[in-house]
């Protein structure tokens, strides 16, 4: 695989299987799809927009070199589950909100040993909506929308 290729990844809790999507809407399971990789592959992923949340904080008071341990205590209010479940990534700040991308830590792990199970090293997992505009849009994605606000 070319190390420069992002392919679109989606958990499928129903089945309990990583499918990774074309941009012809065809899908494959992720162990199916790693069969075809060369052992050792650096694989760049973007995380399907399903996998994750995206969460806008006010933290009046806090420089941007702090953003990433206030957000935690920021977020954990809004959550479902604890706090330590979950992968924050910060991710820019825009009018004194900062944007932070929340997902499974136990998703994560199980990509991440699936990636192993395939000897694959996974180098890049970008959301999917991280490359939308800063703007308000909406973008046709495969079967879908993705808005941004």
């Amino acid at each position: 695989m070319n190390s420069q290729q992002y392919s679109l990844i989606q958990w499928r809790a129903d089945q309990g299987i990583w499918v990774i999507l074309s941009d012809d809407g065809s899908e494959q399971p992720l162990e199916e799809w790693a069969k075809d990789q060369p052992e050792l592959s650096q694989v760049r992923l973007t995380l399907s927009a399903t996998d994750y949340a995206v969460h806008w904080v006010s933290l009046p008071g806090v420089k941007g070199r702090q953003v990433a341990r206030a957000l935690p205590f920021a977020l954990e209010e809004t959550l479902i589950g604890d706090i330590s479940e979950y992968i924050i990534i910060p991710s820019g700040s825009t009018h004194g909100r900062h944007r932070a991308y929340l997902v499974s830590a136990e998703l994560i792990d199980r990509l991440l040993d699936m990636m192993d199970l395939h000897h694959l090293r996974l180098v890049s997992l970008t959301p999917e909506t991280a490359v939308l505009a800063d703007t308000p849009c909406i973008v046709r994605a495969r079967s879908g929308w993705l808005v941004s606000v």
